[in-house]
C-alpha cells in the first residue's frame, strides 16, 4: 500500500513540477509524501481495530483524526485523552509524534543539504545523525522533567515514561497532553518547573536544529536566522500580553504569584502558537481584539526545517518587505542588507497566498456549513493550519466532513510549504540554492 502510494505521488509531483535534473529529489518527496500518508492509514488502523491499543474503542473518523492529529503535531482530536489509551497505544501515539515531527525535520534537513543550503557550516549530517540529535534532546530534558514528576508517580520508570511522552509532544509541537483528570498529575504539569521545561521544549521544535545550531555556534550566518528570532519573539511577547491583559485570564489567575502570572501567560504564548500542549486558557472566552494577536501568531508558525506548522516568520517578512519595496516602485528587494532574487519573493509570496486560501476556505466552509460563528471558524481553521490543538473544543463540534476537511488543513499546514519548495528548485542551480540569503523548507 505504501509503496503504490508513494508511486502514484511521484507522478502527479512529477507532472506538476517537472524539476528537471532534480528527479532524484522528486522521487524523495513522493517516497516521503507517500509514506506519510501510509503511517498516518496505518496508524488509523491500528487505533480503529481491537488491537489492544485503546480502552474504548473508537470510530474510523476518531482513529483517522487521532492519527493524524499525532502525524502532523497538532494534538487536535474530537475526544478526551483521559481513560482512552492503554500503555500500548500511548507508546504508538508516541511513535507516531515522532514519525511526523522528528522523521520530517530531519527529511527537509537532509533535502535541503543534498540541495546545497549550508545548514552546518558545510558539515553534512546524515539522516541517523540528526534522529540521534533530536532524540538525545529528549531524553535529557524527560530526565530533568520526571525527577519533578517522581512524586506524583508510583516509580520513576513511571515518572520517565510520562515525561518522555509529555516532552516527545512538546518537541514536536503538538499539543497531547495527559493533564485534565483533576489529580495531583495535573498540579504538578502545570508546576512553574514543568511550564519551563515544557517551554523550552516547544520553542526548540519551533525553532528547529539548523537554527539552534546556527545560534549555538554564534555564527549567524543566514539573515533568516535573525529574522525568526526576532519575528517569533515579536509575536509571543505580543501574544502573552493578550492572554495576561485578558479580565477573564486575570480572575482565573488572581491567586497566582504576579511572576507566575508572567511565566503562565508566556508559556501559553509559546504553546498555543504551534502547539497547545498544558494550554489552559479558553481561547474562545478571549475578547477579539486579543484573540487576534494570537491568530497571526498562529498564521506565522514555526521556523523552516523545524517541528510545526504556519507560513514560516521568513516567507511572511519577505512577503512584506517585497509589498513595502514595490509600493515605492522599487524593484530591487534589499533585506538586512541582502538583495532578495525575484524567485525567492515569488515563492514566499506563493507560501503565504496558499495558507492565507486554506485558512479562508476552511472557515468560510465551518461557518457556512455548521453554523460556528466566523470568528471561531477562523479560530478552528488556523488553530488546524498551525497545527495546534487550542481550539480542541469547537473541533468536536462540527460535523464529520467538516471534521475530516480539518484533518486536510492539519496534513497541509505540516507538509504544504515542502510540497511548495519543490517547485522553488526547478529555476535554481545548485550554486544558487549555496548562495540563497533565505531558504524555506
Amino acid at each position: 500500500m505504501r509503496g503504490r502510494i508513494a508511486r502514484v505521488t511521484q507522478v502527479i509531483l512529477t507532472r506538476l513540477y517537472a524539476v528537471y535534473p532534480y528527479t532524484e529529489e522528486v522521487r524523495r518527496a513522493a517516497q516521503l509524501g507517500g509514506t506519510f500518508i501510509g503511517v498516518i492509514l496505518l496508524g488509523t488502523v491500528l487505533f480503529w481495530l481491537p488491537a489492544g491499543m485503546t480502552i474504548r474503542s473508537l470510530s474510523f473518523l476518531d482513529a483517522w483524526m487521532l492519527s493524524v492529529s499525532a502525524i502532523t503535531g497538532s494534538g487536535a482530536i474530537p475526544f478526551s485523552m483521559i481513560g482512552t489509551f492503554t500503555p500500548s497505544g500511548l507508546f504508538l501515539l508516541t511513535l507516531l509524534i515522532h514519525v511526523g515531527g522528528i522523521g520530517v525535520m530531519a527529511f527537509v534537513i537532509w533535502a535541503l543539504q543534498l540541495l546545497g543550503v549550508p545548514l552546518f557550516a558545510g558539515v553534512i549530517l546524515q539522516l541517523r545523525q540528526i534522529l540521534v540529535i533530536a532524540v538525545a534532546i529528549e531524553v535529557v530534558i524527560s530526565v530533568v522533567l520526571a525527577l519533578f514528576w517522581q512524586d506524583v508517580a508510583t516509580s520513576f520508570g513511571d515518572a520517565l515514561f510520562v515525561a518522555f511522552f509529555h516532552v516527545s509532544s512538546a518537541f514536536a509541537n503538538s499539543g497531547f497532553d495527559l493533564a485534565g483528570s483533576g489529580g495531583a498529575f495535573d498540579r504538578v504539569a502545570v508546576s512553574t518547573p514543568s511550564l519551563l521545561l515544557i517551554g523550552v521544549t516547544v520553542s526548540m521544535g519551533a525553532l528547529g536544529i539548523p537554527l539552534l545550531f546556527d545560534v549555538s555556534m554564534q555564527r549567524s550566518q543566514f539573515i533568516q536566522t535573525r529574522i525568526n528570532l526576532v519575528t517569533m519573539a515579536t509575536v509571543i511577547v505580543m501574544s502573552a500580553y493578550s492572554i495576561f491583559s485578558a479580565p477573564d485570564w486575570q480572575f482565573a489567575y488572581s491567586e497566582n504569584s504576579v511572576g507566575e502570572r508572567i511565566v503562565r501567560a508566556l508559556f501559553e504564548a509559546i504553546s498555543a502558537r504551534t502547539a497547545g500542549i498544558f494550554v489552559e486558557t479558553d481561547v474562545t472566552m478571549l475578547p477579539l481584539l486579543n484573540r487576534i494577536w494570537l491568530l497571526i501568531s498562529m498564521f506565522v508558525g514555526s521556523a523552516p526545517g523545524a517541528m510545526g506548522g504556519g507560513v514560516t516568520p521568513i516567507a511572511l517578512l519577505v512577503v512584506l518587505r517585497a509589498w513595502m519595496t514595490y509600493s515605492q516602485r522599487n524593484r530591487v528587494v534589499t533585506f538586512l542588507g541582502e538583495t532578495l532574487p525575484p524567485y525567492v519573493i515569488r515563492r514566499a509570496m506563493q507560501i503565504v497566498a496558499v495558507g492565507s486560501a486554506v485558512v479562508f476556505v476552511s472557515s468560510l466552509w465551518v461557518h457556512l456549513v455548521d453554523g460556528m460563528s466566523l470568528a471561531d471558524a477562523v479560530l478552528l481553521a488556523t488553530s488546524s493550519f498551525a497545527t495546534s490543538s487550542i481550539a480542541e473544543s469547537l473541533l468536536s463540534t462540527v460535523s464529520p466532513v467538516s471534521q475530516f476537511i480539518m484533518s486536510l488543513v492539519m496534513i497541509w499546514g505540516r507538509l504544504g510549504i515542502f510540497v511548495l519548495v519543490l517547485s522553488f528548485y526547478r529555476f535554481v542551480t545548485p550554486k544558487q540554492a549555496r548562495q540563497a540569503p533565505v531558504w524555506f523548507a
